[in-house]
């Protein structure tokens, strides 16, 4: 190959790199919002006391973690999980 074909091939690696990264960023994004909508909706099918004591620090907590903190402790948990 010619030294402006590998320059080509470099960028369009580059930019398929970035696309990539933005899917999987925002995959994570969508996955975090819906495990903290599953968890509110459990959440109601208790008491308001029992909701207080417990959900609303989970959720206080999740909203200080840095997002890429959030995502590699759902996936941890999820690893953990045993198969059905």
């Amino acid at each position: 190959m010619s030294q402006p074909s590998n320059q080509r091939l470099r960028e369009q690696i580059n930019l398929l790199g970035t696309f990539l990264s933005t899917i999987i960023d925002n995959a994570q994004m969508s996955l975090r919002k819906a495990d903290m909508t599953i968890t509110a909706l459990y959440a109601t099918l208790t008491n308001e006391e029992t909701r207080a004591a417990i959900f609303t620090p989970i959720r206080q907590r999740d909203r200080g973690r840095p997002a890429q903190h959030r995502m590699r402790a759902a996936h941890m948990h999820t690893n953990s999980m045993p198969a059905i």
